[in-house]
């Protein structure tokens, strides 16, 4: 009995300190989980700090700085205004170009005419004809740089075109229901 006694001792032994062992290495993983979980905190912590503070920063910048204005969405209508204004525009400035590069070309012609021919103006003179070209040239010449000014209030007008279709359809009701004839007889 004694041998048993003493193996018997021996395994209840064993098991003691394998329990032992197993309560150390239980008791190491759950202090190492909670030193991991207190450093998740003391992070999270930290980071959320830091975002609420660079939110607080970001929203006291968009209180002091002006708030944005929302694109104007463009019609259809002052689209083709726009762009009908643009062309007119165009064509103005070319005219005035032409006009300037005319002028610019005729002026040297005519001093080089004068100092060549003196003979020829009492010849031209004499005769009603040619006098007659030559007084109207002056005019064509005034109408041509008057020209650009007329196109100028043209490119202008649309707009007021526009105030005053609105306000014929607004005061006859009626029009829209007449056929496409009667319309374009009242025009």
């Amino acid at each position: 009995m004694s041998e048993n006694s003493k193996e018997m001792q021996a395994k209840a032994g064993l098991k003691i300190r394998k329990a032992e062992q197993a309560a150390a290495s239980r008791a190491q993983a759950m202090a190492e989980y909670e030193a991991e979980a207190e450093a998740r905190r003391v992070k999270m912590a930290k980071l959320k700090a830091l975002r609420l503070a660079k939110e607080a920063e970001e929203q006291a910048a968009a209180e002091a700085a002006p708030p944005k204005k929302k694109p104007v969405r463009k019609t259809a209508a002052s689209k083709a205004a726009e762009k009908a204004a643009a062309s007119k525009i165009a064509a103005v400035k070319t005219a005035v170009r032409k006009a300037a590069a005319a002028k610019t070309a005729a002026a040297p012609k005519a001093a080089a005419k004068k100092a060549a021919a003196p003979k020829a103006t009492a010849k031209k003179a004499a005769t009603p004809k040619a006098g007659a070209k030559k007084a109207a040239a002056p005019k064509t010449a005034a109408k041509k740089a008057a020209a650009p000014k007329a196109v100028a209030k043209k490119a202008a007008a649309p707009k007021a075109v526009a105030k005053k279709t609105v306000a014929k359809k607004a005061a006859a009701p009626s029009a829209a229901k007449k056929p496409p004839a009667a319309r374009t007889a009242k025009k």
